[in-house]
């Protein structure tokens, strides 16, 4: 195996957890969720709060109420981070806005019934993500690639001091946010000195229900491949991609078909195929629906289980490392180590939660992945 063993120590157990409250058991139904929701910057508090109020209303049934109840939380942070701005309190404000950004993601995930309500609320995430952008510790530049007769948007998160640096790109899972998830995934790879371009794809984030998400979603990477080798900051030759969720799948699968453009990849809580479409939790296969633009579930999953497979895509040479979720039932630990198979270049497997994975070591697992040339 390429990989130091100790750069994968899986951590031992999750940092400043609060352990005086537990969700009942409808809400444990939420358990994935309020793992995402934990490593977008969420408190105990936020979480508490919000799952209190739903009460036992069923998630998908009562899409309104919890819409409602996010977005009232998302205020509350807003407010908040106004009056750290009036005390010229940096650090608060900037944690406040990031916190009102994630609460307004998180009301608008499951909102399908309303899809204007859906969008208005997701742009509100962006608008508050850049009053956020200026107030964080590294630099950001908002970019727009183009692909096809439209752009999508980006942002580019350099690491060091001004040098030409690895950079990693990183695929939004389904319901997943460039500036919340993906944001703070981003974290612990600058820290090693990579750089991060956070972007959304069709169907994706800002271009969720405005476009579909493409099968070959390659195509999409290659435009953003594109667009970011060009930047006189990223070293074009050392250029790796990490997925979340169903990003991870998207991840795994560009990287297998793009061999001479990606030389690392990491997929977290993705998979091989979707063969257990329907043992998928409802909220999920919901997600799947709108993000594919398909009109049923039963064209859902006839389209999941014919072409959404890495069992026709060429073998991955580059290194890869599969993250298995342990608190998520979306993937099973069949369909991660399926993965692992498919791949034959080097191969790391952690078991960890998205809770912990600032303890996972994804940045230097990716920086040992994108070496200097001679190193």
């Amino acid at each position: 195996m390429r990989f130091p063993p100790q750069l994968l120590a899986a951590p031992s157990s999750p940092s400043g957890v609060t352990k005086s409250w537990r969700p009942t058991p409808i809400q444990a139904l939420c358990t994935p969720l309020i793992h995402r929701m934990r490593l977008s910057g969420l408190d105990w508090d936020d979480i508490r709060s919000c799952l209190t109020a739903l009460g036992d209303a069923p998630l998908l049934e009562e899409q309104a109420l919890w819409h409602d109840v996010w977005t009232s939380r998302g205020h509350v942070c807003e407010a908040r981070s106004m009056e750290a701005a009036v005390t010229r309190e940096r650090a608060t404000q900037r944690r406040m806005l990031l916190r009102s950004a994630a609460c307004h993601h998180f009301a608008q995930l499951p909102f399908f019934d309303n899809p204007e309500a859906k969008f208005m609320t997701r742009r509100r995430v962006t608008r508050l993500f850049e009053c956020a952008r200026p107030l964080l510790p590294h630099e950001v530049q908002s970019l727009r690639v183009p692909h096809g007769d439209f752009t999508l948007p980006a942002y580019l998160l350099l690491a060091g001091t001004g040098e030409r640096t690895p950079c990693v790109l990183l695929v939004n899972d389904l319901g997943s946010a460039k500036e919340v998830e993906l944001h703070a995934l981003a974290e612990e790879f600058l820290a090693h000195g990579v750089s991060v371009l956070l972007f959304d794809g069709p169907g994706q984030g800002e271009l969720s229900g405005l476009r579909r998400l493409p099968v070959a979603f390659e195509q999409v990477v290659t435009s953003v491949l594109d667009g970011v080798s060009e930047h006189p900051r990223v070293d074009s030759g050392r250029l790796g991609i990490c997925g979340l969720g169903h990003g991870g799948y998207l991840a795994a699968r560009a990287a297998a078909l793009l061999p001479e453009r990606l030389r690392a990849c990491i997929s977290i809580s993705g998979g091989y195929d979707h063969a257990h479409y329907a043992r998928l939790p409802e909220l999920v296969r919901a997600e799947l629906k709108y993000a594919y633009c398909e009109r049923s579930a039963d064209a859902m999953e006839r389209l999941a289980r014919s072409e959404l497979s890495l069992r026709e895509v060429p073998r991955l040479d580059a290194p890869l490392l599969v993250v298995q979720d342990t608190e998520d039932p979306t993937w099973p630990r069949a369909s991660s180590l399926q993965l692992l198979e498919w791949a034959r270049g080097d191969r790391d497997f952690l078991c960890t939660t998205l809770e912990q994975l600032a303890s996972a070591r994804l940045g230097p697992w990716m920086a040992h992945a994108l070496p200097a040339a001679g190193a």
